[in-house]
């Protein structure tokens, strides 16, 4: 073969290569996994929702009403035929429950069960919910209970039944022991709700929807920030401040809540111990958060036997009266945070499935694809021979949004940042080169802002695992 045939020999097989990986890469759809409808605390219809949801171009959606206030198999039933009748070939509503223990600002105890066909333990008809056959424990600290093992009796019986445990709002409190399958990483309904509150407290609107977020952000964060020094509005002498600890404010600005009357379940505390000299208070026991990174490592230290993924969620409660044409559209909480998962067909069964092998990235506004050696999110590069190896990482990210600028985009390996950039564009992509030589993880964090509200928006990709010892699953059920 001459050379001139060679190169163009070459040059067709590139062009070839590169269609095929074009095509042969998965196309993402959207799915919001916590909201709710009348059938338990929200304000629209499971049809309410539906709407809304298409308007905000999501592709399913999980109804996850709370399994205490299920009455009887027939409410059930009512909720399963309705999500049935109402999912079409291009949207999937996926009747699911959420399991909950506690009420108020710090629920340690909720957990999503998606893909488990019935709420109700052994009887289907005349059983009980799980949090009924394993209640929580009482807390007189707060209203979420300080160490809530119940969480594994439901999150093993979800296991049973095939499905798939999401432990929300979790502010930084997962334990290994949980043995959940995913953490909430961004609950929208959560930051408002601190929001509200840290304005009740004093806080101006814009303080409060930056704690709200700081808040939320100990799901991924674990304790990093809860010592980060706060100016809280002085209870005790008003138009002053005082200095607290963020995590003595939360304390403190709880406590005022429940003494305005709020249904918040007094004074919270989260992390480590409450010292006995705050406003008068007793010592009140703790314990360390967890940042996802933690439970990531666990992971490749062998002390659990699965990651823990992460998604994002709205737990939207508001979808009753919304008018998706008109200004108040945006009242809704729905599909403000969501997960983009890779998936080339849309089916319950296939969506359920990509799922569960963390092929996804969790945001509320741009999207991420990752790829490590053309290993997706989610998945697993086994390598079996010894020695440094060279990998090479892939990204491509764009804010999805005319008026959004990429602010940072963070490349994560085994909890540490190896490569920040600050791209000040709507889009960003990069090929990175790296070299590993033990089990690790590569994850990627992005953070934009939208210039229509100046506000920030994040998102999370899964990671891909690198694995020397040959013992990790590439799937977890």
């Amino acid at each position: 073969m001459s050379k001139k045939r060679f190169l163009r020999f070459l040059f067709c097989m590139v062009v070839i290569f590169q269609i095929s990986c074009y095509f042969g890469k998965p196309e993402v759809v959207y799915f919001d996994g916590h909201m709710h409808t009348t059938h338990s605390d929200g304000s629209g219809s499971i049809a309410d929702l539906k709407e809304v949801a298409l308007a905000r171009n999501l592709d399913a959606v999980f109804v996850t009403n709370h399994a205490k206030s299920i009455i009887d198999v027939d409410e059930w039933n009512d909720i399963v035929d309705s999500c049935g009748a109402l999912s079409e070939e291009e949207f999937l509503m996926i009747p699911s429950f959420e399991i909950t223990g506690s009420e108020g600002l710090l629920c340690r105890d909720h957990v999503l069960a998606w893909g488990v066909e019935s709420p109700f333990v052994g009887d289907p008809v005349n059983g009980s919910v799980p949090e009924e056959v394993w209640p929580s424990p009482s807390n007189p600290y707060g209203t979420g209970p300080l160490y809530p093992e119940n969480i594994r009796e439901w999150t093993d019986w979800i296991h049973d039944n095939n499905g798939l445990a999401v432990h929300n709002h979790t502010t930084g409190t997962t334990q290994l022991s949980y043995n959940v399958d995913f953490i909430e990483v961004i609950n929208m309904s959560h930051i408002k709700d601190f929001a509200r509150f840290a304005e009740m407290a004093g806080f101006s609107e814009d303080d409060a929807w930056n704690l709200g977020l700081l808040f939320n952000s100990f799901s991924v964060y674990g304790d990093r920030y809860l010592q980060m020094i706060v100016d809280m509005p002085n209870p005790y002498n008003p138009g002053t401040t005082i200095q607290l600890p963020l995590q003595q404010a939360l304390y403190l600005g709880t406590a005022l809540i429940g003494d305005m009357g709020e249904n918040s379940g007094g004074a919270q505390w989260l992390g480590y111990g409450l010292p006995e000299n705050l406003i008068g208070s007793e010592a009140m026991p703790g314990a360390p958060l967890n940042s996802w990174d933690d439970l990531l490592m666990a992971y490749i230290n062998g002390e659990i036997d699965h990651p823990v993924y992460c998604v994002a969620n709205s737990d939207s409660h508001n979808t009753a009266n919304i008018d998706v044409g008109s200004a108040d559209y945006d009242d809704s909480d729905v599909g403000e945070a969501k997960n983009g998962v890779f998936l080339s067909h849309l089916d319950k069964r296939s969506l359920l499935c990509a799922i569960s092998r963390g092929n996804l990235f969790a945001t509320s506004g741009p999207s991420i694809y990752f790829d490590v050696n053309r290993k997706i999110m989610g998945e697993t590069l086994k390598i079996g021979a010894k020695g440094k190896k060279p990998v090479s990482l892939t990204l491509s990210v764009d804010s999805e949004s005319p008026t959004a600028l990429l602010v940072t985009v963070d490349i994560i390996k085994n909890g540490e940042v190896i490569h920040s950039v600050q791209p000040m564009a709507s889009e960003y992509q990069l090929v990175l080169k790296d070299e590993v030589s033990e089990d690790c993880y590569y994850r990627v964090e992005v953070t934009s802002l939208e210039g229509a509200d100046n506000r920030p928006r994040f998102a999370y990709g899964n990671p891909v695992f690198i694995d020397f010892s040959g013992k990790k699953p590439c799937v977890r059920h």
